[in-house]
């Protein structure tokens, strides 16, 4: 599996203002995913249509190889932070999955708002077809990813079941998102972003 930079976007957004549209500043808002962020990348800039969005971009990354960047950037004071990841970690069939799933949390914990993305339970079988053996990534990450949401008042985005409701948001290869998908993602992370 090809390894490589973090897909990384910080998003002009318009923040909450007072009265004067003198104090209005944009706010950052840091994306940290896969390849599957990287395809809604394009619709993002649809959906957050006037901002700027400045990609940093390549597929491949691992929850460990993430970490270090995600770090450097979460020192910045973004805003808000949109997290798709695991996605690496499951085909690859990681073992030491679980305590850099920690490490993650712990890296987010502080930012001011925090969006998490799950996965798709098709994950599994792709993964499993990979290593040859059987695969319960997703649904063991999904479960972790839940507590963790709803321990510290983040914000899920369920890729899950809305892949698993229709499975025209995803492509042939059954977990990077087809164009609809794409503007899923894009319009469901920009929702969660304005609950904050």
């Amino acid at each position: 599996m090809k390894r490589g930079v973090c897909v990384v976007a910080v998003l002009a957004l318009a923040a909450c203002s007072s009265s004067s549209a003198s104090t209005r500043r944009p706010a950052k808002v840091l994306i940290v995913g896969t390849s599957i962020t990287m395809v809604a990348l394009p619709d993002m800039g649809l959906v957050f249509a006037g901002r700027r969005v400045i990609p940093r971009v390549g597929p491949g990354s691992t929850v460990a190889y993430a970490l270090p960047k995600l770090r450097r950037l979460l020192a910045q004071h973004p805003d808000a932070v949109i997290v798709e990841l695991g996605a690496d970690d499951a085909l690859a069939g990681r073992a030491d999955w679980v305590p850099q799933f920690d490490r993650l949390v712990r890296a987010l914990d502080g930012a001011r708002c925090v969006v998490m993305t799950n996965l798709s339970a098709s994950l599994d079988y792709y993964g499993s077809r990979i290593s040859h053996r059987a695969s319960t990534f997703a649904v063991a990450w999904d479960r972790r990813l839940a507590r963790e949401v709803g321990a510290r008042g983040w914000q899920l985005v369920d890729w899950a079941r809305a892949v698993e409701s229709d499975r025209t948001l995803v492509r042939s290869d059954g977990y990077h998102p087809s164009p609809s998908g794409a503007i899923w993602l894009a319009v469901h992370w920009k929702a969660a972003v304005g609950r904050c």
